[in-house]
């Protein structure tokens, strides 16, 4: 391993929404990042700890965004729209964010609404075509004259003229209005607006890490998969450079002097450019650090292809897992009425605790929001039907793609050009014209093209995420691995009880009650001879019934505990995992690492693979949520704000991973307890691992 030019920093799962609304003077529901104030100390600290004087690399490790929770909407309709570009700029708001650069960023905002006009398609929006354009020529004139304060304004009713111009009659759908925006570009920009309107603290301090010499790597998970699009990325930049020009950080710990002056933002954009990067799926340190967000074994959260989460049927958006469609169509509203849920760890534990603590009151949820349910349930069969025919269609051109007569490779044709491409589908249509099995059954050209697509920006994907002995082959193996992991029988329909319980539980209830107050009667009018004995009893059949389903319900809740309590399913992929990195391929060494690190579960943890203790560590990051636990209160200090230091060449016993105190601004070791050694889930990991050891 090469001399390291940085230590390392990992977190994950912050889950930054819409935070606080400056308008309201009030928290966001849906809100879970409650520790700005305490990320901005721990990056502080860290910068005036420089272990062996070497710069620090942040790494967050996924979902530091939480795109899915930012609910609100902007303009509903074009006229709801002409409202607020007539009172834009009316002089009586004082602006809520300042910008670097305003007469560049003005122009880029009047290059944005050009640019809408040009989207606007009268074949979908019908008369309203003209009142949009209307619009964007109003907003234009009032740009001209605008002070420097309104241009993040402007450029939010920009994007907003956008987000209409790709809708039907130009006017927010129904999901829309009630879940919050989708998953395109522009709605994505539209929801960062948002978080980095409601965090200026986050954003500043991180924009001061990085403008003190350190670097700063994001990786997508499945909160924030919209930073996919290049948009989204380029947008929060210019975030970090105006929280670095006008910061908002708490004193102390971080001294007024110690700040850049508005006048160098110029320069800091530059250096955004070097310190601050993307890595789409996994993060890579040959011999030290093998790192990824970990939603990818879930069969709930995993995307059917991380690298390009496009929806083939509307390349415009993402291909969303049915996780997803659980948080957007109901969790998002059991969250406003018990805003803790999110915070109950494992994630899976919010289920359990409501049926042991809150019964009525969830089925009265259930039942307030048994619309979100239908849609939750619309789109979970849909996307699976759509999601089956895609893959048959997948598979089929990768098939022909395959054969000894194929074309060139979609790799092949993304660095041949957009000829080679064309080739390329043309050799395809040769192909599924050809085939017997499948005659009858076309693929649609538009379609077909998208599939190829797809497949050329993956296999351009994997090109990239190689990195030294991490070769195309390694990555194919993890790919692969993932899948059979997300795909095994057990864990697919833990997936689905987890995701369909509550309807689940709603029809227990109703049956429940059913039986409790309606079987009486029901054999009274059966057998009139029973029917005195039936009434007069009906009291104590009423008791007895109702002590019986109260003590079959704690019975549930108690088994329900336990098995959402289990041990974290990461644990079981880490040693097949570790036997692949064990294995070279062709000329390349095998990706050994030290090691092994996800996210994703918020359930930190420290573990040594290897039947002798031999192998790599198993760490995982948890979150930086403020976790709520209904053990002793200490507990808690396993969980909250913790974090993985990293520092190479330095050889340790233990894996540096810490909590961070907000009351002390230091970090301390996590009390985590032992467990009893030869469990059954240690026996596996270690027969596991000495396989991989011989590998």
């Amino acid at each position: 391993m090469q001399e390291a030019e940085h230590n390392l920093l990992l977190v994950s799962d912050l889950h930054l929404s819409e935070g606080f609304l400056p308008r309201a003077g009030k928290w966001a529901l849906n809100e879970d990042f409650l520790s700005d104030e305490a990320f901005a100390a721990f990056l502080f600290y860290h910068d005036r700890r420089r272990l062996l004087g070497r710069p620090w690399k942040l790494i967050i490790a996924g979902d530091v965004f939480d795109f899915l929770q930012v609910t609100s909407r902007p303009a509903v309709d074009v006229d709801e729209l002409a409202l607020e570009v007539q009172r834009f700029a009316g002089g009586t708001a004082a602006p809520l964010h300042k910008v670097v650069e305003p007469a560049a960023r003005r122009a880029q905002a009047l290059a944005a609404l050009d640019q809408a006009v040009v989207e606007v398609r009268p074949a979908s929006l019908g008369g309203h075509a003209g009142s949009l354009a209307a619009c964007a020529v109003e907003l234009k004139r009032k740009a001209e004259r605008i002070a420097d304060g309104f241009v993040w304004d402007l450029e939010r009713l920009a994007t907003e003229l956008r987000i209409l111009a790709s809708k039907t009659a130009g006017r927010l759908s129904d999901n829309d209005r009630s879940y919050g925006l989708g998953t395109s570009a522009q709605e994505a920009v539209w929801k960062l607006d948002r978080i980095a309107e409601g965090h200026p603290v986050f954003f500043s301090a991180l924009a001061w890490f990085i403008a003190q010499g350190n670097s700063v790597v994001l990786m997508k998970g499945n909160h924030d998969v919209e930073l996919h699009w290049p948009e989204v990325r380029q947008r929060l930049r210019l975030f970090l450079a105006d929280a670095y020009a006008y910061p908002i950080l708490p004193d102390p710990p971080f001294p007024a002097d110690g700040l850049r002056a508005a006048r160098d933002a110029a320069a800091f954009l530059a250096e955004l450019d070097v310190r601050l990067s993307y890595s789409p799926w996994i993060y890579f340190e040959p011999g030290l650090l093998y790192l990824e967000h970990g939603n990818q074994y879930f069969g709930t959260d995993a995307f059917a292809d991380f690298l390009n989460p496009i929806l083939p049927q509307n390349p415009r958006l993402i291909r969303l897992p049915s996780g997803s469609f659980f948080v957007r169509y109901f969790f998002n509203k059991v969250e406003q009425s018990f805003p803790f849920v999110d915070n109950l760890r494992p994630l899976s534990r919010p289920i359990a605790w409501a049926f042991e603590h809150r019964f009525f009151e969830t089925a009265g949820l259930l039942w307030q929001y048994k619309g979100g349910l239908w849609r939750f349930l619309q789109a979970y069969v849909g996307r699976g039907r759509s999601d089956a025919a895609l893959d048959r269609e997948t598979q089929r051109v990768r098939k022909i793609l395959g054969g000894e007569a194929a074309q060139p490779s979609p790799a092949q044709a993304g660095r041949a050009g957009e000829a080679a491409a064309e080739r390329d589908f043309e050799g395809v249509q040769a192909g599924l014209r050809g085939e017997r099995l499948f005659s009858g059954r076309r693929i649609d050209e538009r379609r077909l093209r998208t599939i190829l697509a797809g497949e050329r920006e993956h296999e351009s994907g994997l090109e990239q995420s190689a990195e030294g002995p991490l070769t195309e082959t390694h990555l194919r193996e993890i790919e692969a691995l993932a899948s059979q992991e997300r795909s095994r029988l057990a864990r697919r329909i833990g997936a689905w009880v987890t995701l369909m319980f509550p309807i689940l539980l709603s029809a227990l209830i109703a049956l429940g009650a059913l039986a409790i107050l309606g079987a009486p009667l029901a054999i009274a009018g059966l057998w009139e001879e029973t029917a005195a004995f039936v009434t007069g009893n009906y009291v104590v059949w009423l008791a007895v019934s109702t002590g019986g389903t109260f003590v079959v319900k704690q019975l549930l809740a108690r088994r329900m505990r336990r098995w959402t309590e289990g041990a974290d399913p990461l644990w079981s992929v880490a040693p097949r995992l570790w036997e692949i990195l064990c294995r070279p391929s062709g000329a390349s060494a095998a990706p050994r690492v030290r090691y092994l690190v996800f996210g994703h579960t918020h359930d930190p943890d420290v573990r040594r693979l290897g039947a002798m203790g031999d192998g790599p560590w198993f760490v995982n990051t948890g979150s930086w949520l403020q976790s709520v636990s209904e053990v002793e209160a200490w507990d808690r200090l396993e969980r909250d704000y913790t974090f993985l230091q990293i520092v190479p060449g330095v050889e340790e016993e233990l894996p540096r991973l810490f909590r961070w105190n907000p009351a002390t601004n230091r970090p301390e070791r996590l009390r985590r307890r032992a467990e009893e050694v030869g469990g059954a889930s240690g026996r596996a990991a270690a027969r596991t691992s000495a396989r991989g050891k011989g590998a």
